[in-house]
């Protein structure tokens, strides 16, 4: 009995030093997920704009994306950009759409997310209009179409 007691009693010793042993956890970095990622900007019309009262309609459309930081926060353009004004009757129909790719590469999907964002501005007839979008990159999202219909 006094042999089991002590064996019991050396076991029960060694498991509680053995598991204090070390248990401090010095600078844990956290862990780092790197992927690239692609958004492609898609712009057509389903509309019929060869009408004549369509004749001093046109667009302007800028495109941009950005890397957003967390943690300090920070915002990097990756990309910007301005198309030239477009006649509405210039527009083409999905099947012939305009189409931007742009690629960011080494993503920290811990870190950092990605936006997207567009903006256009149409004049008809001299009254102007100004419209934005923005959206952010999912971060199981490798690839994100933006579709601008106009």
């Amino acid at each position: 009995m006094f042999l089991r007691t002590l064996i019991l009693g050396v076991t029960l010793l060694s498991l509680m030093l053995t598991g204090c042993v070390n248990s401090k956890i010095n600078n844990a970095q956290p862990l780092r997920s790197f992927s690239s990622k692609s958004v492609t900007f898609n712009i057509y019309t389903e509309n019929d704009f060869s009408d004549a009262r369509w004749s001093d309609a046109k667009v302007q459309i800028k495109l941009a994306v950005s890397r957003i930081n967390k943690q300090p926060y920070a915002q990097t353009t990756e990309f910007d950009t301005t198309l030239a004004w477009i006649e509405f009757k210039d527009l083409p129909e999905a099947m012939k759409k305009i189409q931007v790719e742009k690629k960011i590469p080494h993503v920290n999907e811990n870190q950092e997310a990605i936006s997207v964002s567009y903006a256009y501005t149409t004049s008809i007839d001299g009254y102007v209009k100004y419209s934005l979008k923005n959206d952010i990159i999912d971060k199981w999202e490798a690839k994100k179409e933006i579709n601008i219909q106009l």
